[in-house]
């Protein structure tokens, strides 16, 4: 009873944080700084005032060649009720354009030295995403034969981070890596280290895991989801932790480190709240940078939305600091929020189990590697196969503003101090619609040359489609109290705006599942 009460209490507390920050009266009125960042509308942080708008979560496309990888060895195929490639990290290297794949074998065997172990760790490649290639590396025998893609015995891998400044050769890479028990002794998470990615050594010993985790629920560890990552923003290493409140029942934090050795204390970021259906849980969640700001997918556990017996749909969310973070989309008290990947049921390969890695921009797309399951009925005699697949999102398009054809819609920023002086939109608009803008004052007042009618309108599909007006072609010069823009839009998604000094790309830094660009300027509230 005191954890259904807890649980109680944090789902009040956190719908009265959501609402908040879904609905902050559009009360940021202080200047923001934007630089020349891509500006998305999956909050209400640049807003001050809108109408005739709703927001809307947008699902990306699954890719037709799907599933990409799946079990091909005895080492991802003999574990019982289940097999092939899960607990995938993704990552595309900046010099080759090669992409790179660290996942778990579902396994069970037993090591040379007897001691049963699950989960090998393995590693594929591919020069183009779609044809992926397994290599025979010889690293580490699977019963009796090193002819295999192994590069870590026994463990899941809950983390690969690239950092290419490191001064001593053999830490390049670094990996979190979750041990049970029957193999380390004590349950956890050890520091791995490799100068290529392939041959691994591990730093912690075995019975002082740098983090402790429980998976019997007890409350006593973090969860055996948790992921970690270096965030370039917070200059910090960051774990999504999974959380028990000490009973079968999950819910998401965050932990922080400078050395990936000494960590924080677990914040609870995410909970279940009144706007959820009742069966659910957090089951995991992987933030990311994008654009100055922090995004996330957040695997939303159900056990009623199909027959099988454990689904996980997944959800956006935000956060404008890295540590505070909300579930975009909201519909509606107990309705459940809109979801980024939804379960079908149709008897596809991925029908309800979905574990997606964060996004990898390949030109103007955003391509996300996801694991997914069509998962069984409890007690069937069946084996549910976890398989590797590829969902592509354009630039930008986590969400959207809409406006419908009937009326025009209206979106005011609050006031901005930005670098550039040429004003972009990320915008798919349908035959006979358009959208204009204005550029006015921190006090409201429209400036003159840039108001709306003088404003040539924006039609079509573009990513960055350039706004001027009849005699302007440049924004004016800004100043230290900001001017503000107002958009007007009818029969059109927006999803994102920028002003920038040079005409603008869709070039990103600080997206994926290893982070190894510079950091980037942060926005900043101007004094």
């Amino acid at each position: 009873m005191k954890n259904i009460k807890y649980i109680w209490i944090i789902m009040v507390l956190l719908l009265m944080k959501n609402f908040a920050m879904e609905n902050p009266a559009f009360g940021q009125e202080s200047p923001v700084e934007i630089g020349s960042y891509r500006n998305l509308f999956v909050d209400n942080y640049l807003i001050s005032s809108m109408s005739n708008l709703s927001r809307r979560v947008h699902q990306p496309t699954r890719c037709a060649q799907n599933p990409l990888l799946g079990p091909t060895g005895a080492w991802e195929s003999a574990y019982t009720g289940h097999e092939g490639t899960p607990f995938p990290f993704v990552d595309r290297d900046e010099t080759t354009g090669k992409f790179r794949m660290w996942y778990a074998g579902y396994s069970r065997y037993t090591l040379p030295s007897g001691v049963s172990v699950r989960f090998p760790g393995c590693y594929a490649e591919s020069d183009d995403g779609i044809n992926w290639v397994k290599p025979n590396l010889g690293l580490h025998p699977f019963n009796g034969s090193t002819d295999n893609n192994i590069i870590i015995p026994a463990g899941n891998i809950w983390g690969v981070i690239k950092e290419p400044n490191d001064p001593d050769p053999n830490r390049l890479y670094k990996a979190m890596v979750w041990h049970e028990p029957q193999y380390a002794g004590v349950e956890g998470y050890f520091i791995y280290t490799s100068s290529d990615g392939i041959h691994w050594n591990r730093e912690t010993p075995l019975d002082h895991p740098v983090l402790r985790s429980a998976t019997d629920y007890s409350g006593e560890g973090i969860g055996d989801t948790s992921n970690f990552r270096w965030d370039p923003m917070l200059g910090k290493y960051v774990g999504y932790v999974k959380l028990f409140p000490g009973e079968k029942f999950r819910l998401s934090g965050q932990i922080e480190s400078d050395d990936l050795v000494n960590w924080t204390e677990p914040v609870l970021t995410i909970v279940p709240d009144a706007y959820d259906l009742p069966d659910t849980q957090i089951y995991q969640h992987r933030g990311f940078n994008y654009e100055g700001q922090w995004l996330g997918l957040a695997r939303i556990y159900h056990d009623e939305l199909t027959p099988s017996y454990k689904q996980t749909t997944v959800e956006l969310t935000s956060s404008r600091d890295g540590r505070t973070w909300q579930r975009v989309g909201t519909r509606g008290i107990g309705e459940g929020r809109q979801e980024f990947m939804s379960v079908d049921d149709d008897g596809s390969w991925d029908d309800n189990y979905h574990d997606p890695c964060a996004p990898i921009q390949v030109g103007d797309e955003l391509w996300i590697f996801y694991r997914s399951a069509r998962l069984l009925e409890k007690g069937s005699p069946e084996t549910a196969t976890h398989q590797i697949g590829l969902a592509k999102l354009r630039l930008d398009g986590f969400a959207s503003l809409d406006a419908d054809s009937e009326q025009a819609g209206s979106i005011t920023t609050v006031p901005l101090v930005f670098d550039g002086d040429m004003l972009f939109v990320n915008a798919d608009i349908a035959e006979g619609g358009y959208i204009k803008a204005e550029l006015l004052d921190a006090e409201g007042n429209v400036l003159e040359g840039y108001s709306m009618a003088e404003c040539n309108a924006i039609t079509g599909d573009k990513l960055a489609a350039r706004i001027s007006w009849t005699n302007r072609e440049l924004l004016v010069n800004n100043t230290t109290e900001g001017l503000r823009l107002r958009f007007e839009m009818k029969d059109a998604q927006l999803y994102s705006f920028s002003v920038t000094p040079e005409p603008a790309t869709v070039t990103l830094m600080g997206v994926g599942a290893i982070l190894t660009a510079v950091p980037r300027r942060r926005k900043k509230t101007v004094e």
